[in-house]
């Protein structure tokens, strides 16, 4: 089996939130570790306490894997990566 690695380039992350904000995502209760993470999942704030385009580097893990199972979906400029 051969295994890639995530395409990690500039707005990446950004980009991939974006394109998951746009569906349902629906966790099964038992999935207790991926409900306590979407429930803290929160963005960066600067030293005047305003929200920042980008998310904190915490409670992440699983959204992160999530954004990666997903990366051959996530429309990149003027085409959808397929690979």
């Amino acid at each position: 089996m051969i295994y890639k690695g995530a395409e990690k380039g500039k707005d990446s992350i950004n980009s991939g939130i974006q394109f998951i904000q746009d569906f349902e995502i629906i966790i099964h209760p038992r999935c207790v570790n991926f409900l306590t993470e979407i429930s803290n999942y929160t963005w960066d704030k600067d030293n005047f306490g305003n929200k920042l385009n980008r998310p904190i580097d915490d409670f992440n893990h699983l959204m992160d894997a999530m954004r990666y199972a997903l990366e051959k979906y996530i429309k990149k400029g003027s085409g959808w990566l397929y690979k």
